[in-house]
């Protein structure tokens, strides 16, 4: 029984044990899956890291390139406009614009959102007459390009829009306009794009402003050089590179008495029997020469050389000029200048009325920007002066010590404001002879001096010396500017020639003569002189080119970069004034031009200043005017005069204290020229805050707005720049006056009306 019951047991034991095993092996089967299960969890875990570290770089990066595109669009220097198409087929409002597009149209970024293409293109001066498309460059249609000079209307719009469409890309020019209406010639690509499901077009707009007035002054060279090469008094003649005649004008013509140029050219100007046998022998080898042919027409008759209306000898001074080299090194071509020196007054007559032509052409030019360079700068630096000084003597009018040199300074000071205004008038004269008149040479010659200060390279130097107060000699204030310009722009090509280091250096001293003095075809009489010496350290002036410095048409600059008029015309100017000219020299070292001019005694005047009562005020005035020492000197005399003044620099700060008290200020007084908004702007909007408010204007340049101009603005006078206290006390005092009785009589009309 008992073994019976062991075997039980046993059995059961071996059952319990099998079954422990096999849990056992399972559980080791599961944790085996288990672990297989956790290590791929874990793959999948790094995996999913990995691809999320992936995808953040590539969030950083997309984050980058949209940073940089941003960057990029908004700072290159074309305009860029991204905008779609509409249902007609014309351009959409655009989606984008950069920062360039808002700074040259002066738009805000949120206004230029609100606007197509055809609110900015200004159709009248749209030209699409260079439009092509790219890059297979499919050419227009004769109907669209005789469209290129009428108004771009909706319909040419739309077809343009067809061609960008169509090509994917096009290229044209036309005319974008400013917030100010202002029209800016500007080069168009557009290139179409498709993002999603809308097509969309970027056009990327460069202002061509620069270019245009290049290819406007390259024409204008060209015109300049054919309207010389046809009315020049001196024989011109060109050749090719085999020295066959190509052009000639009727002055060659004229001069050897030839019909047409078929018979011109059977003279062969390379051979012939005339030409010296040093001149023969540089033509031969391709050289510039210049040289005398003495010509006997019986000859060239008897010989049959070529048909002739001349008798008997004739001179010429004859200059053959090689054209340059080609790859072959061989010229291009040859220039010919011929002078009929058997008729030379005649000749120089002519030459002179050229000279007066171009002089008087480059005296505008001179004059124009010299006179709005200085105008608003030398009136604002006079107020100052003259204001203070007035104040002070209002002041103190009887102050010992004090009294005499201001009045002084006020002289001196009003004598530059003469200058000045003598200047701008000059600026507005038109084609007329001039008298000679007393001029100040010391202000001119700064003045060129700043002006060559702005179109010098910056490493070049200059220096001023002014070592006399003798400056007064007989002249005009433009052929003295024309002179100082042709000497200092020569100086200044030298040097920059040489490489571009160097000093330019302008000396005035006396200079007194106690016998008659010569200096080359220059002889000066016994007296006392200005000597205006112009120096540079350039290359310097080879000897055998000193000697036709003077010459006309004769220069050593490359073609297309001189005349050969500037140094002649100086010539003939200081001959004019009984001066004289020194020119001191030498190769690799520089060049001094001394000119000699006689000086006049300055006329001396007393000027006698009656004492008359300012009229004053106490009404309350605004004064605008962007420079401080204008605005505080204003405000000094304002106060002087009795009134309340303000001063505000900007046209801003002005609007906003007006449009804050409308009623808070009697009467605004501007300046013209401010940065942001001129004068007259100021004045239009400060008329729609207050339609009634007296505004006077001060202004530099009688050009820049006309009374009648000004009354139509609104404005009730103009104010001369610079300000004095006696002609703003009677300008305030007048308008307001003005202003006080047409409100006593609007208010007279008002209460009959009431009765």
């Amino acid at each position: 029984m008992l073994t019976e019951t062991l075997i039980i047991v046993s059995a059961a034991l071996l059952l319990i044990a099998a079954a422990a095993l096999a849990v056992v092996v399972s559980l080791t089967t599961k944790t085996r899956h288990l672990k297989k299960r956790v290590s791929d969890l874990s793959a999948v875990n790094r995996n999913m890291i990995e691809e999320t570290e992936r995808i953040r770089r590539a969030q950083d990066e997309a984050v980058l390139s949209a940073h940089w595109y941003r960057h990029m669009f908004n700072n290159t220097n074309d305009m860029v406009f991204v905008f779609g198409v509409d249902e007609e087929g014309l351009p959409s409002s655009f989606m984008e614009v950069n920062d360039t597009a808002c700074s040259e149209l002066k738009q805000t970024r949120e206004t230029l959102l609100t606007m197509s293409m055809s609110n900015i293109e200004a159709s009248s001066s749209m030209s699409i007459s260079r439009g092509y498309s790219k890059p297979d460059l499919v050419v227009l249609t004769d109907d669209y390009i005789k469209k290129q000079e009428k108004k771009i209307s909706s319909n040419a719009a739309r077809k343009l829009m067809e061609q960008i469409l169509k090509v994917g890309n096009f290229h044209y020019e036309s005319a974008l306009r400013d917030r100010d209406g202002e029209e800016i010639p500007v080069e168009i690509d557009a290139q179409r794009f498709d993002m999603s499901d809308r097509t969309l077009i970027m056009c990327t707009a460069k202002n061509i402003t620069a270019r245009m007035e290049s290819e406007k002054a390259l024409s204008e060279s060209r015109q300049q050089f054919y309207d010389f090469f046809r009315h020049s008094p001196n024989g011109i003649a060109m050749y090719d590179s085999e020295k066959v005649l190509t052009e000639v004008n009727q002055a060659c013509l004229r001069m050897f008495g030839i019909p047409d140029k078929e018979q011109f050219s059977r003279f062969n100007m390379f051979d012939n029997p005339f030409i010296p046998v040093d001149a023969k022998t540089k033509l031969s080898r391709g050289e510039n020469v210049r040289y005398e042919a003495v010509i006997d027409f019986k000859s060239v008759l008897q010989q049959a050389m070529f048909v002739s209306s001349r008798v008997g000898v004739a001179y010429y001074d004859m200059q053959i000029t090689s054209m340059g080299v080609g790859k072959d090194f061989k010229p291009m071509g040859y220039f010919a200048q011929i002078q009929d020196s058997t008729d030379r007054r005649k000749a120089e007559e002519s030459l002179s009325k050229t000279e007066q032509q171009l002089r008087q052409a480059e005296k505008m030019e001179a004059i124009g920007s010299m006179a709005g360079g200085i105008a608003h700068d030398f009136n604002n630096m006079l107020t100052p002066i003259l204001g203070y000084s007035q104040v002070i003597l209002e002041r103190y009018p009887d102050t010992q010590g004090l009294s005499e040199p201001t009045k002084r300074i006020l002289k001196a000071a009003m004598r530059a404001k003469d200058l000045v205004a003598q200047i701008l008038t000059f600026s507005r004269k038109t084609e007329e002879p001039t008298k000679h008149q007393p001029v100040s040479v010391i202000p001119i010659a700064k003045e060129v001096l700043k002006l060559q200060r702005a179109s010098l390279p910056a490493n070049i130097e200059i220096n001023r010396v002014i070592r006399t107060e003798m400056d007064t000699v007989m002249a005009t204030p433009t052929i003295i500017h024309q002179v100082l310009m042709n000497l200092c722009t020569n100086a200044g090509y030298s040097m920059v020639k040489k490489g571009g280091n160097g000093t330019l250096d302008m000396m005035l001293t006396d200079f007194m003569a106690p016998t008659p003095v010569t200096y080359g075809t220059f002889t000066i009489k016994p007296g006392r002189y200005l000597r205006i010496s112009v120096k540079d350290n350039g290359t310097g002036i080879e000897p055998q080119v000193l000697n036709r410095i003077f010459e006309p048409f004769f220069t050593t600059k490359p073609r297309g970069e001189g005349t050969g008029m500037g140094l002649s015309m100086v010539h003939g100017i200081i001959k004019g004034l009984n001066g004289a000219i020194h020119v001191e020299t030498e190769l690799g070292k520089g060049t001094a031009f001394h000119i000699m001019l006689p000086v006049i005694e300055k006329v001396a005047t007393v000027e006698t200043v009656q004492k008359t009562e300012l009229p004053r005020g106490k009404e309350r005035v605004l004064f605008v005017d962007d420079d401080a020492e204008v605005s505080d000197t204003a405000i000094d005399m304002l106060r002087l005069l009795g009134y309340q003044p303000t001063s505000v620099r900007n046209a801003a700060e002005a609007i906003a204290l007006v449009t804050s008290n409308p009623s808070g200020f009697d009467m605004v007084v501007t300046d013209q020229i401010m940065p942001g908004m001129r004068g007259v702007d100021l004045a239009a909007e400060l008329l729609k805050v207050r339609s009634d408010l007296p505004i006077l204007l001060c202004t530099g340049f009688t050009d820049s707005v006309t009374p009648e101009q000004a009354m139509k603005m609104g404005i009730k006078e103009i104010i001369m720049k610079p300000l004095t206290l006696d002609n703003l006390a009677l300008a305030m005092r007048h308008t307001l006056d003005q202003h006080r009785a047409r409100e006593n009589a609007a208010n007279s009309i008002t209460d009959k009306g009431d009765k």
